[in-house]
């Protein structure tokens, strides 16, 4: 007994119904999204990670540039990898001062707050 098509196209395909071929889209070229591929992996560019670490030593305080390293840049954030508690804590301290110098780095204009793991 054949199955009845149902609205479903997913349910349809696993049972083995299949759509016309008029109503399915063609696959895409790699050409027409491989440039959004390259834009989101900057492939081309030093990365907002790259960027904040060859310039660290700049960025945090002389004393502490040492003690701590930057090791994931998110949407509005930057965590960084303290040694110790009381250099995090001294880093907190300093943590208004580390966004204005962090700001000016190309491709991190959006942080608002760093995070010390």
């Amino acid at each position: 007994m054949p199955l009845a098509k149902d609205n479903d196209p997913v349910l349809n395909e696993f049972r083995g119904i299949f759509a016309p071929a008029e109503n399915r889209e063609p696959p895409k070229r790699p050409g027409e999204f491989i440039d959004k591929i390259f834009l989101d992996c900057h492939v081309g560019k030093v990365s907002p990670l790259k960027a904040l670490l060859d310039d660290w030593h700049n960025i945090a305080p002389k004393e502490f540039a040492h003690l701590c390293e930057p090791v994931d840049v998110g949407k509005n954030e930057i965590y960084v990898r303290a040694a110790n508690s009381a250099a995090r804590q001294e880093l907190m301290f300093c943590e208004r001062q580390m966004l204005k110098k962090v700001r000016l780095l190309g491709g991190l204009g959006n942080i608002k707050k760093i995070r010390f793991v």
